[in-house]
């Protein structure tokens, strides 16, 4: 986005301020080699001092010249400031980027250091050799001689200049020097050189003795001799046998030497040394040969008996044939293999066994070695009496003795694990355990031989002590003897046992109690069955040790009874003012009487020996539910219950009027609704005998009578409530319904209602009901005649005229009153109009265009139809109109005709005639909206693409923006570019072609103008104000519509859409501080927003004689912070005598970069974190709280490379 913008900068002071002034330049030339000047020219407006800041790549110049020269000694890009004064207003002019100063050319070693000037083999790839050139866009080679075989040079063009590269596989040895020169740059060219030296390789060839040989161990190799050529300079040898070396002098390398043990192969190898290409290397093996010796194991070895040995291995000599030993404990042996004699086994005898191994064959003498081997035996243990390890027995219980017979090399034994009282003791060659027993318990022990070198025999036996069992009652001792009733639970009764108890019972229950067994615990619960005085026993069985028991009594009680003697008598349904049936119950058990609860007014119980008897006359209605009790017994109460039902006798009461009981009526006519109330013990209600279509239903305590008599006749009803027990109660009616007066159409449908086309009628004929006795015709149309017979009335005739005709039938005679019917007869002259334009029916259209709609009314007709059209043309009918409309989709020429339909009379026709000719069309096949864009002010518009249809052969755009052009590709006519100015401008491509008229698309592209200009007097949108006090107007001028954001509260925004936009801010704030208000655009454009300050302060401070002089703050306008460790942070030391202080720097949008209270010196050019881009920004420094403002530029130079 191309961003324009207008910065003020001034200074307020007292006295009138004047803005007239503009700082402007140019310089030639710009883009200029290092070393090079550039001429500076003023354009400025109304100056009269000037001061130049240039960016060089070093430490920067100035000038106080009108037009000053400068030269540049550093490539780069650099910004140019112009401030120019004149009096007390100043203005500033940054052109960034300004300068471009090329440096020379220059090539620069890429690849490793050293490359440039490399030795290497033949044969041997060399270091790839890279430069990276700029200044330059091509290098023209020289090699003299020429470069190696194998070896090429390249030159790769990029974006800074080119790449050299010099690589291969030389295969020529010998020096070659090479050089470039670079060329095609503005400034002065380069040469570089360098050198490819090529080395020849090393040899190493056997000069005299033999590189295989086998000697016997401390007997002279024969010398073995190599010899040196090439670049090497000397060799060394690797992996003799000890006693044998190797020697270089004068080209030779002579291995010579004794070899001592080790003995075996030993593969030597001599490689050449010095020169700078790959060592070359030959190999030889020499054998010695030796007699025996130890390889591993120890030769002396001490174990127990059937215990078996560590190997004992020994090597011999590569020649020997075999090996042979004498001496051996039985189960131990030797194995000969492959020069080597290993010794393995097992001892079965025990004793001290000095072996000897001996060398067999070969070509050196036969040697030996000796070793020993001692066995010793193992110790024993055995138990005597076969059983005894494992004994139980009861507490304080003697054990049987067990022994156990102790040998082998053991000379004792010890036991672990045995119980309290229980010991062991050891006599020669026996171990025996004895003693009581004094803490239960299950005791594994374990007895362990001592005294023996060559381990421990072990065995293992149990002792278990059981404890004798015993039983405690833990519920109260009460519980033991208890009286309880019939079926009633006893208090539970717990016993827990300890000791060694392997069971435990409960003997002699009463029926109904039980017990079981819990945990530690036997519980006795239950309710007794049977009466009477029962003993119980409860015994803990013991293993080992005695039985514990304990006894207990249960003593069971009878309950009282209560019996119904009679079935069913307990539950009676009787009326008001009836005897019951008497009710009787026997008492017996250990119940002494009986009560009742519950009985209804005049019912009565009564006790006499083992009987209870209720009896007497209900006199007042209801359900009693009653219960009779048992009375006397401690082991509760007996009890039965029954329900007694009085009812009283059911009455109907009519609540409508009396009349309503016999009515007449008209057939299909709604009788007067006849109302039934019931009171008393209804259990139903019903109507009986109702006229058909006559209905009742039940709503709450009521019978309602309702409907329509569907047939003729004199109905007698019955209202009946159904008792129950009580009788029932009825009413009585009567419906009497007449036959009602009317006609049945017995012609043809539709006859009573006709349409006719002067003809005669279609006859219509009507059939009175039972309820008429005669029918006539009112008013009817001349030409008509009518007559009545047999209950029927004719009506036939020709109109005497087409028209419309309304009359009337009448039916009359009987109860019921006469019907009236009306007839309809409707005359049709059926027409069809066009009713659109005169043209319409005879139109000339290009094919693929919509026609004009032609369209016709008809009347008299039930529709309208049309024949012929072309493809693409349809009719509709709506209403009374027919409509023919459409995009014609077929050339050539079409008659149609249009017809009415539907009425039986001649149909009504007109014509017409559609031409239908090719046409010349375009259309849009870009992204939709492509052809109606809205960009933001910079942006390009997206591509519209158009192409030609039909006879089209050509289309022509007009009123394109300014930067916007079309272009065509095939049949597509593509517009593309960047507009110039902003609004909204409208094109029109139009094609051509054929014989049809031009086709025109229209569409439009839109600028948004996004500039955000202060327009108000200078500093508004920097103010200080009191708090609720009006502030000074702040208007900007705005491309567009805008948001401004963090105003303080009480100030509003009014937004004038005109030329220009107007945004105001205007107000009075209410609440006091600092506010920074952000001015920014409401579109999606990216554009940078302008940063406004109000602040709002309680009280001013009067500047008088005693505030702080600030004429002495010295603010420095430049500083660079690139990280040299000079002038890295803006300083300005004289602000720390003003510790209430403000400091704010902005860019030249309006946007705060820094801002902070009571600097402190720290600011390293930096905005959230990262540097800002060299230019000059604006800050405004705040002295004591307002009363001094100090404003002005500062650049930062950053002056990196």
């Amino acid at each position: 986005m191309v961003l324009r913008f207008l910065l003020f900068t001034f200074l307020c002071l007292s006295g009138s301020l004047s803005f007239g002034q503009s700082a402007d330049f140019f310089g030639s030339p710009t883009t200029i080699c290092v070393g090079g000047s550039v001429q500076f020219n003023d354009l400025s407006v109304g100056a009269s001092t000037y001061s130049w800041t240039f960016v060089d790549g070093g430490a920067g110049q100035t000038s106080i010249l009108t037009n000053p020269i400068i030269t540049y000694n550093n490539p780069g890009t650099y910004d140019v400031v112009l401030t120019i004064a004149n009096g007390l207003i100043s203005d500033t002019e940054l052109k960034v980027g300004y300068i471009t100063v090329l440096a020379s050319a220059s090539a620069n070693l890429t690849s490793a250091a050293g490359t440039n000037n490399q030795t290497v083999c033949s044969g041997t790839p060399l270091n790839n050799i890279t430069y990276d050139i700029s200044g330059a866009t091509s290098v023209n080679f020289s090699s003299v001689p020429p470069l190696p075989s194998g070896v090429t040079a390249l030159f790769a063009p990029t974006s800074s200049g080119g790449m050299v590269t010099y690589s291969g596989t030389p295969t020529t040895p010998g020096t070659f020097p090479y050089s470039f020169t670079t060329s095609g740059a503005n400034c002065a060219p380069i040469t570089v050189n360098g050198t490819i030296t090529v080395a020849g390789s090393p040899t190493l060839s056997l000069t005299s003795g033999s590189t295989n040989q086998t000697v016997c161990v401390n007997t002279p190799i024969s010398n073995i001799v190599y010899s040196i050529g090439g670049t090497a300079t000397g060799a060394i040898v690797s992996g003799l046998p000890i006693g044998v070396n190797g020697s270089f002098s004068g080209g030779s390398l002579t291995i010579s030497g004794t070899p001592t043990f080790p003995s075996g192969p030993f593969t030597y190898t001599v490689s050449t040394t010095g020169g700078p290409c790959t060592p070359v290397s030959l190999s030889g093996v020499i054998n010695v040969d030796s007699g025996i010796q130890l390889a591993s194991g120890l030769n002396n070895q001490t174990v127990c008996n059937n215990t078996p040995i560590t190997n004992i291995v020994y090597s011999t000599g590569i020649s020997a044939t075999g090996a042979s030993v004498s001496n051996l404990p039985p189960g131990i042996t030797g194995v000969y293999s492959g020069n080597t004699f290993t010794i393995s086994g097992t001892p079965t005898v025990s004793g001290v066994f000095i072996y000897t191994v001996t060398t067999l064959g070969g070509a050196c003498p036969n040697d030996s070695a000796s070793g020993t081997i001692t066995v010793n035996s193992a110790p024993t243990l055995t138990l005597d009496v076969a059983g005894t390890d494992n004994q139980l027995l009861c507490f304080n219980d003697s054990i049987m003795d067990i022994t156990y017979t102790v040998g082998g090399s053991a000379t004792g034994a010890v036991v672990v694990g045995l119980p309290l009282g229980i010991t062991g003791s050891f006599t020669p060659n026996v171990f025996t355990i004895t003693g009581t027993a004094s803490a239960p318990g299950v005791y594994n022990y374990t007895v362990y031989t001592t005294g023996s070198a060559c381990g421990v025999d072990s065995l293992s036996g149990a002792i278990t002590v059981e404890q004798a069992p015993v039983l405690t009652l833990i519920t109260a001792p009460a519980t033991t003897t208890q009286q309880v009733c019939l079926n009633t639970a006893i208090d539970t009764i717990i016993y827990q046992y300890s000791g060694a108890v392997v069971g435990a019972t409960v003997i002699n229950l009463p029926a109904g109690v039980n017990f079981n067994i819990q945990s530690d615990s036997i519980v006795i619960f239950g309710a007794g069955l049977t009466t009477g005085l029962i003993n119980y026993t409860v015994i803990a069985y013991g293993g080992t040790c005695p039985n514990d028991s304990a006894s207990g009594t249960i003593t069971v009680n009878s309950a009282p009874t209560l019996t119904l003697d009679v079935a069913g008598t307990d539950n009676q349904l009787l009326c008001f003012n009836d005897s019951i049936m008497d009710i009787t119950y026997t008492v017996g058990g250990s119940a002494t009487g009986a009560v009742v609860v519950g009985l209804p007014l005049g019912i009565t119980g009564s006790f006499t020996p083992n009987v209870f008897t209720i009896t007497g006359t209900a006199s007042a209605p209801g359900v009693y539910n009653y219960t009779v009790y048992t009375t006397g017994s401690a082991c509760g109460v007996d009890s039965l219950s029954g329900a007694i039902t009085v009812e009283q006798a059911p009455v109907l009461t009519l609540i409508t009027a009396p009349a309503t009981t016999t009515q007449q009526v008209c057939l299909n006519t709604a009788i007067d609704t006849i109302i039934y109330q019931y009171s008393g013990a209804v259990v139903g209600a019903t109507v009986i005998n109702l006229p058909a279509g006559v209905n009742f239903n039940i709503q709450s305590d009521s019978i309602v009578i309702f409907g329509v008599g569907l047939t003729t006749g004199l109905i007698d009803y019955t209202v009946i409530a159904y008792g129950g027990t009580c009788p029932n109660d009825s009413a009585f009616g009567q419906i009497n319904i007449s036959d009602v007066i009317g006609f049945n159409l017995i012609s043809a449908t539709g006859t009573d209602n006709q349409f006719i086309c002067a003809t005669p009628i279609d006859s219509i004929i009507y059939q009175i009901s039972s309820g008429a006795d005669t029918a006539y015709v009112i008013n009817m149309p001349a030409g008509l005649t009518s007559g009545f017979s047999n209950d029927s009335l004719f009506i036939s005739g020709t109109p005497a005229s087409v028209g419309g005709y309304n009359f009337g039938v009448v039916a009359s005679g009987g109860f019921c009153p006469n019907d009236t019917l009306l007839i309809s007869l409707s005359g049709l002259n059926p027409q069809i109009i066009l009713a659109s334009a005169a043209a319409t029916d005879t139109q000339t259209w290009c094919l693929n265009s919509t026609i004009d709609s032609v369209i016709y009314t008809f009347s008299d007709a039930t529709g309208a139809s049309v024949l012929n059209l072309p493809a693409g043309i349809s009719s509709t009918v709506q209403g009374d109109s027919l409509i023919i409309f459409g995009t014609a989709t077929s050339p050539g020429d079409y008659p149609f005709t249009v017809y009415t339909t539907g009425n039986g009379c001649v149909a009504d026709s007109a014509y017409g005639l559609l031409s239908i000719a090719d046409s010349a069309g375009l259309a849009i096949v870009s992204a939709v909206g492509t052809n109606a864009q809205v960009l933001c002010e910079g942006e390009p518009i997206v591509s519209i693409v158009y192409v030609l249809l039909g006879a089209a052969d050509t289309a022509i755009v007009t009123g394109l923006p300014i930067g916007v052009s079309s272009s065509w590709s095939g049949d597509s006519l593509i517009i593309t570019g960047l507009p110039i100015n902003v609004g909204v401008t409208n094109y029109q491509v139009v094609s051509s072609g054929g014989v049809c008229p031009n086709d025109t698309l229209n569409g439009s592209i839109t600028v948004l103008n996004v500039q955000i200009a202060l327009v108000s007097a200078p500093f508004t949108n920097d103010q200080t104000v009191l708090v609720n006090t009006p502030i000074s107007a702040v208007v900007y001028s705005v491309g567009g519509p805008v948001m401004v954001t963090d105003l303080p509260p009480g100030i509003i925004v009014t937004y004038t859409p005109g030329t220009p936009n107007l945004l105001t801010l205007s107000g009075t704030p209410i609440d006091t501080g600092a506010f920074y208000y952000v001015v920014e655009f409401a579109g999606d454009c990216d554009v940078n927003s302008l940063v406004g300050k109000i602040l709002v302060v309680s009280t001013f401070t009067p500047i008088d004689s005693t505030l702080s002089d600030t004429s002495n703050i010295y603010v420095p306008n430049l500083f660079s912070p690139n990280g040299d460790g000079f002038n890295e942070t803006w300083q300005i030391p004289a602000l720390a005598s003003f510790p209430d202080n403000e400091v704010t720097v902005i860019n030249r949008e309006g946007q705060i970069v820094f801002n902070q209270f009571d600097y402190n010196g720290t600011w390293d050019g930096t905005y959230n974190g990262k540097p800002l881009p060299e230019a000059t920004y604006y800050y405004l420094i705040n002295i004591e709280q307002g009363t001094k403002i100090l404003r002005g530029p500062i650049t930062i130079l950053r002056n990196e490379k």
